[in-house]
């Protein structure tokens, strides 16, 4: 099973700045395809990349809809302007702007995304990114669980963002804070979303 052009514009509209192992994994499609099809993507100018790593996770290529990308992708999407996709999905230039400066916490929101994924038989994982609301993001697996990704500001606690679980309008803990946090580098603001000091150390059950 492969996914179809529109299907790809539509998963990099929705997951700006994902890697090509994390969105295969994601999707469940094989790894080749999607890194021959996000390549393709890039050299017609439809895509973008930047380079990104921690200490924690390994430096990678991250694709984003460039401005050609953006009319393509309104187009084969069915939106009437590009300014209807661009409400739409979290590609604006305040979107990417705001994703790139909390990139650490972005690439952990997607590599949890790609461990709880089944990551075969076109068994898709959707992830959604929020400005607002409860949850910093949203996981939602195959069979429908849904988990919400928040921050943790609690009394005397380090910050840290907790998955949580069944769904985003419930808090039971699925992955503990202490096995998947952000926590502050010395000398930082404290935000996890903007820390450079990420920890992704344990997987959710």
């Amino acid at each position: 099973m492969s996914v179809s052009d529109q299907e790809l514009l539509h998963h990099l509209s929705r997951m700006p700045f994902v890697d090509t192992a994390e969105l295969a994994m994601i999707l469940g499609e094989a790894h080749v395809a999607i890194h021959r099809d996000l390549t393709g993507l890039l050299s017609e100018g439809i895509a973008g990349r930047v380079s990104h790593g921690t200490a924690h996770l390994p430096s990678s290529h991250r694709y984003y809809l460039a401005g050609k990308g953006i009319a393509e992708a309104a187009d084969v999407l069915g939106f009437d302007a590009p300014s209807d996709f661009v409400r739409a999905y979290p590609v604006s230039r305040q979107w990417l702007t705001l994703l790139l400066r909390r990139m650490d916490a972005v690439a952990s929101v997607y590599r949890l995304a790609a461990t709880l994924s089944p990551g075969m038989d076109g068994l898709g994982t959707q992830v959604e990114f929020h400005r607002r609301g409860r949850f910093d993001a949203a996981i939602t697996l195959h069979n429908g669980r849904s988990f919400g990704v928040a921050r943790d500001w609690r009394s005397g606690a380090a910050p840290s963002t907790t998955a949580c679980g069944p769904s985003p309008s419930t808090t039971t803990p699925a992955v503990p804070p202490s096995c998947w946090s952000w926590s502050p580098a010395p000398g930082s603001s404290g935000s996890p979303m903007n820390s450079a000091s990420t920890r992704t150390s344990g997987t959710a059950t």
